[in-house]
């Protein structure tokens, strides 16, 4: 019995520490029950937003066109993304494409037009063509972050 016992701890300790060497992302989750293209679909909203370790949270939400962030699937190997923003009652998208990339360890978004045109970005949020490497990545959060002209951006998406 004492022998069972002992085999069953051993066999418990060595699946969590498994476990913790499989951590796709340096936050979390340890695993999930989810694909991670089925974590990232849907539309975000940014939680927090730090530049160079300071939060710029209260600066960013108070642009004029800042707004969600929108993860979609397509048949393709990238899927469709949109960004959204509500200035003086109008509504304005960009749209573009991402895709996994590094074994899905990060995320690349290419923005393809804006209507009406309007040149937004905050940093690297908005811009063109932007890699970020993905931090966190759970059904309900998305933490995200890249380096992007000479500055370390982080940002924390809630749906």
């Amino acid at each position: 019995m004492k022998l069972l016992i002992r085999i069953s701890l051993i066999l418990s300790v060595l699946s969590f520490l498994f476990l913790l060497g499989c951590k796709k992302y340096p936050d979390g989750p340890v695993a999930s029950i989810y694909t991670k293209k089925h974590r990232l679909v849907g539309e975000w909203e940014v939680d927090y937003f730090g530049i160079n370790g300071y939060d710029s949270t209260s600066y960013v939400r108070s642009l004029q066109y800042f707004g969600k962030i929108g993860f979609y699937k397509t048949e393709d190997s990238h899927g469709r993304c949109t960004f959204s923003y509500l200035s003086n009652n109008n509504d304005y998208k960009t749209f573009g494409y991402w895709e996994f990339k590094n074994g899905k360890n990060d995320i690349y978004i290419h923005q393809v037009s804006l209507n009406p045109p309007i040149n937004f970005s905050i940093g690297p949020y908005g811009a063109e063509d932007i890699t970020w490497d993905i931090m966190r990545l759970k059904e309900k959060e998305l933490w995200l972050k890249t380096n992007y002209g000479g500055k370390e951006y982080f940002i924390k998406f809630k749906q």
